[in-house]
């Protein structure tokens, strides 16, 4: 009996060595860090051959954008040192660029420490262009010259902070430095629970023919028909603006910090349908000078 315990128990101990290997044989492999120009020489070569949860640290020096499609983080040099000059399409087919464009599969990405030279003349608008992605961080970024510096189109558990947007220009609209925004009936109607926090933003007055606000929080319902394209699920709610400083140039029609409905004409029925989507933000402690509104609410 004692030579056959014995056994059982050798053949217990090697059965749980086995099972021991395999389970270190299949465990995942730790994130990995990835430098350019060290291991790829652009972000989007680096992106595309990273694995969801990698760190791709970015060198001081002169770069393209990219499409994002994982969750990773893309950290440039201290101090802004990593410039951007040139983007990819903001949507497919579209000769407007952005720096980056955040796709399906991009939540929990992060941005950091980049210098984003955006340029009107070369079609080049746009510094981060999102839909439907969530739980984003961009931070310490400086965009400049930028149409619609940071969009976030239908994006909830963003976290904007630290960054900069200088010399913001407006061409057939925009001039907007941050953007949270949902379009009714579409796979992007809710924009919520975001905090913009700690930015800076200097106004170019382009153009007086539009507001060209420094942060700009709406329901975009121009081609939708309202109410029955609403899908019952639109909401922009529960977003944090605090704490952020705005500089306009005194020129008329400027708004530093604008929340509201898009798209109306004055329509009641559209008014009344669309009445609660925007509801329960937080607008604090943020500096506004040199604008005609500090805080536009409106309907139109």
């Amino acid at each position: 009996k004692e030579e056959t315990m014995k056994r059982i128990i050798s053949i217990l101990f090697a059965l749980a060595l086995v099972l021991g290997l395999s389970l270190v044989a299949t465990a995942p492999v730790g994130a990995a860090t990835i430098n350019v120009p060290g291991n790829y020489q652009t972000i989007q070569w680096a992106v595309g051959n990273a694995t969801s949860g990698d760190t791709i640290n970015v060198a001081a020096g002169t770069y393209a954008g990219a499409i994002v499609n994982k969750q990773v983080a893309i950290v440039g040099a201290a101090g802004g040192a990593s410039v951007i000059t040139s983007g990819v399409p903001y949507k497919a087919s579209s000769g407007l660029t952005t720096a980056f464009r955040l796709d399906a599969g991009a939540d929990g990405t992060e941005i950091r420490d980049f210098t984003i030279n955006n340029n009107q003349a070369a079609s080049f608008y746009f510094a981060v262009f999102s839909r439907s992605v969530d739980d984003v961080t961009l931070d310490s970024l400086e965009i400049n010259d930028t149409v619609q510096g940071i969009s976030n189109w239908g994006g909830s558990g963003w976290t904007i902070t630290n960054n900069t947007v200088t010399d913001t220009v407006a061409a057939g609209g925009g001039g907007i430095a941050i953007f949270l925004g949902a379009l009714p009936g579409t796979t992007y109607p809710v924009c919520s629970d975001n905090l913009v926090q700690g930015n800076t933003m200097l106004a170019d007055g382009t153009d007086p023919g539009y507001t060209s606000p420094g942060i700009s929080l709406a329901l975009d319902a121009r081609g939708s028909a309202i109410p029955g394209d609403l899908l019952g699920s639109e909401d922009l709610s529960n977003n944090r603006i605090v704490g952020n400083t705005i500089t306009g140039t005194g020129n008329s029609n400027e708004v530093g910090i604008e929340i509201g409905v898009i798209g109306l004409g004055d329509d009641p029925t559209k008014i009344a349908a669309t009445m609660g989507i925007i509801h329960d933000n937080y607008v604090e402690d943020n500096t506004i000078d040199h604008s005609d509104d500090g805080l536009y609410c409106y309907v139109v």
